[in-house]
């Protein structure tokens, strides 16, 4: 179970950071929305009130237009297209700390909590075929003809 003596916030779930050993309790999840093309997790860290992280992912383009400008690499577009032109599925990364005294996060509204963040970077990932799906796409176009 959840130790929420921890927390200041109700929290519905406990990631544990090993490079640190710091606790980390989920708060609050806006879940990924299609036409947003992002999510974000607001947590708390265990025993540090007053302050939340929020954590933002999604689609880079997306992820910078709740970014302060400064925190955007002036390369973005060019490391953006030159991982997207080898096949790399891109994810933005970005996040703040944000002051919470008295608040109920409930509240505020999606826009507060995704606004002003600051640009972390890209997850870039790699999806491989596997070594038979190339066979099952040969099959696939030959069945198509």
């Amino acid at each position: 179970g959840v130790d929420s003596s921890l927390y200041s916030h109700s929290v519905s779930a406990v990631s544990h950071d090993p490079l640190t050993s710091t606790n980390y309790g989920v708060i609050k999840i806006i879940p990924f929305e299609s036409q947003l093309k992002r999510m974000t997790v607001v947590c708390e860290e265990a025993g540090r009130t007053g302050v939340v992280w929020v954590l933002s992912k999604g689609a880079p383009e997306q992820i910078i237009q709740h970014c302060i400008p400064t925190s955007v690499p002036q390369d973005f577009e060019v490391q953006l297209n030159r991982y997207s032109s080898l096949g790399y599925r891109i994810i933005g990364l970005a996040s703040k700390a944000m002051k919470c005294d008295g608040v109920e996060l409930e509240s505020v509204p999606r826009e507060v909590l995704e606004g002003q963040l600051e640009f972390r970077g890209f997850l870039i990932l790699a999806n491989k075929l596997k070594p038979e799906t190339r066979g099952v796409i040969e099959e696939l176009q030959v069945a198509e003809q």
